[in-house]
């Protein structure tokens, strides 16, 4: 009885000293004590005891997130750096040190566009060591280039591991906001709540960013920092001589498009970025509401732009094709091909030993969406015959890829025939690092596809020195060249003849590999960054003197 009493008198007793501390301001006080005492944890809950009654201190959220840090509470540290930066935007100190800590924490991007705030408040701000690591190169472009990023920020509310269309819009932002800095780089989303467009805070933008590519991020997580941006989201202004572009998806909503139709009449020049035409052009290989969505948008948004651009001069081709028919074809058209290389890490070093003795010894990798249009199927078939030809010599075949829509045929068949005898690995939901472990230890990579709108993994293969037999379709050929091989997606014979060939020669393929790392030159996201800015201003100059439709 005796000690069931004490737990809530205990608990009664730490109430009352809490509220007097928060109506005293005494927090504050004892929070820096125990700062200088080193009792970091006893310190941020001193100072978090302060800010339920006085919220709006951002420095206190300040010394709250370096104490966090120096805890080791991630969490806490991330959650009171936000509420210090939206507090004091133009406090320098907080700026530097929240640079500071995002940088120890991993976080280049963040850290990049906290020290561009703070120079600009302070252009004389000393450079100091650990900001010239971190430090964006600015080049003033003179305009503002407002980029929307709504399909995204819809991607990660239930997604963690990027694919495709939002690695590329990851890589896109980053490589703007290092090299652009200077210029007006500003992200916007469309709130279909309220109607209306919105512009992200750059630095909650550049977190989400940093924090997709956490290894061990979580959706909460990212819901955390959507949900701020969200919060904090002012309303756009267009004005006249601002390029807007649809980084994403454009099949919002009833509004979405009938909204960018505004920007235009307010003056600024809208364009769309267009990854690919495949629900359009290849109904077959989406699903029926994906189909719906974007063909019964199409037409509505070619209507709304006054110029595009396309991630390879083959999409180009079949978007201007698209556009004649409609009488429209005088909307200017530019290709950005795409970059070759993914996000860099130290895989060797951050990759358990775990997942590297779960990888095979011999393998060969295909990487992508597990979908009826990337022709896996066919692969399961050139691996039966691989298998009944050299039995259990066959070199493994690890696909990396989350599975899509109706891919249930290709499943049963894999199961039926027991991942052949083991030699077929699927692996989905892995980490950049352990992405990277893959293409760097893998014999070569195929890639299958029926189409595309670029091929990344192609691209990502060489960059890794790593041979890839490819499909000869679409615009495949575009982001491997000669470096190479092809087959038909048609014809499983001759892709059988091109695979085998690669895995029975071991001589002929180390010498391929060889002239794979000795000529391949990769296309950097720099570069695309560079031509995406140069495409926008050229393509809205052309717009801009022909007559608004």
């Amino acid at each position: 009885m005796k000690i069931s009493l004490m737990v809530p008198l205990r608990a009664v007793r730490r109430q009352i000293v809490h509220q007097a501390l928060r109506l005293s301001g005494e927090g504050v006080e004892r929070g820096d004590k125990r700062y200088q005492a080193g009792d970091w944890r006893r310190a941020y809950r001193a100072y978090r005891t302060h800010l339920v009654d006085r919220p709006q201190d951002g420095k206190v959220w300040a010394k709250a997130a370096d104490c966090a840090r120096r805890a080791g509470d991630f969490s806490g540290e991330f959650y009171s750096l936000r509420q210090a930066l939206l507090l004091e935007p133009n406090d320098v100190a907080i700026l530097v040190d929240a640079a500071r800590q995002y940088k120890d924490r991993g976080y280049l991007l963040t850290a990049r566009a906290c020290l561009a705030s703070a120079r600009r408040v302070d252009p004389m701000l000393p450079f100091e060591a650990f900001e010239r690591a971190v430090a964006p190169l600015s080049v003033e472009s003179g305009h503002r280039l407002l980029l929307d990023v709504t399909d995204m920020f819809a991607f990660f509310r239930l997604n963690v591991r990027k694919t495709g269309m939002q690695r590329v819009q990851a890589q896109v932002m980053t490589s703007l906001l290092e090299r652009h800095v200077g210029g007006d780089i500003i992200f916007t989303f469309y709130n279909e709540l309220l109607r209306e467009y919105k512009i992200a805070s750059t630095l909650l933008a550049c977190e989400l960013v940093d924090a997709s590519n956490a290894d061990e991020v979580t959706v909460e997580q990212l819901a955390v920092i959507l949900n701020q941006i969200f919060i904090d989201a002012e309303p756009l202004k267009c004005r006249k001589g601002d390029f807007y572009l649809v980084l994403g998806a454009f099949w919002f909503g009833n509004d979405y498009l009938a909204r960018l139709e505004d920007l235009r009449k307010d003056g600024a020049t809208v364009g769309i970025n267009f990854f690919d035409l495949i629900p359009y052009t290849h109904p077959e290989y989406v699903d029926v509401a994906t189909q719906r969505d974007f063909t019964g948008k199409l037409e509505e948004a070619l209507a709304s732009i006054d110029y595009a651009c396309t991630n390879s001069a083959f999409v180009a081709d079949e978007l201007r094709r698209l556009l004649a028919s409609l009488g429209r074809e005088n909307v200017p058209v530019g290709p950005v091909p795409l970059a070759h290389d993914i996000t860099a890490s130290d895989s060797e070093q951050v990759v358990s030993d775990t997942f590297k003795q779960s990888v095979p010894k011999d393998y060969v990798l295909c990487v992508g969406t597990i979908e009826r249009r990337k022709n896996h199927a066919l692969l399961l078939e050139i691996w039966k015959r691989l298998y009944a030809q050299h039995g259990d010599k066959t070199p493994s075949l690890v696909i990396v890829g989350k599975w899509g829509w109706r891919i249930e045929e290709f499943r049963e068949e894999l199961a039926a025939s027991k991942n052949v005898h083991g030699k077929i690995m699927i692996r989905e939901g892995l980490a950049d690092s352990e992405l990277e472990y893959l293409y760097r230890n893998c014999l070569f990579t195929v890639f299958p596809s029926f189409t595309e709108g670029w091929g990344l993994p192609v691209g990502e293969s060489l960059y890794f020195g790593k041979p890839c037999i490819a499909s000869n379709s679409s615009s495949i050929p575009e982001v491997g060249g000669d470096l190479v091989r092809y087959f038909d997606p048609m014809n499983t014979n001759e892709a059988y003849r091109v695979i085998d060939a690669a895995l029975s020669d071991r001589s002929d393929l180390a010498v391929w590999t060889e002239q794979v790392r000795n000529h391949f030159k990769p296309r950097s996201w720099d570069q695309v960054t560079d031509d995406l800015m140069q495409q926008i201003f050229k393509l809205s100059a052309i717009a801009k003197s022909l007559p608004m439709v």
